[in-house]
């Protein structure tokens, strides 16, 4: 914390139960500066957490259909197991022949 804010934080207690807080011109320039800086920088971090929690939804939804696709494969290997076992067999062995340097 600055030793301006320690400042003007100190004036502010002394005369806090006053209708009027005086300060010097300076001063009060510098904390209304302070006052709106912290507002934008709020603002622009409020902006940036919702674009964040709308990336984290797309991505959820993105590994939801991963998931759905991969159950789904599954489930198609599996049954052509059961119709041609020969044949899954000698398409993985072509693979890993493919995969090969």
């Amino acid at each position: 914390m600055s030793d301006r804010l320690r400042y003007i934080k100190r004036i502010i207690r002394e005369q806090g139960e006053r209708d009027v807080i005086s300060l010097r011109r300076d001063d009060a320039v510098w904390l209304i500066g302070t006052v709106v800086q912290l507002r934008d920088d709020n603002e622009y971090h409020e902006k940036r957490m919702k674009m964040y929690e709308k990336r984290a939804v797309h991505l959820a939804t993105v590994n939801d259909q991963l998931k759905e696709a991969n159950c789904a494969n599954t489930a198609l290997l599996d049954r052509l197991y059961l119709i041609a076992p020969d044949k899954i067999e000698e398409a993985i062995d072509m693979q890993k022949e493919s995969e090969k340097p």
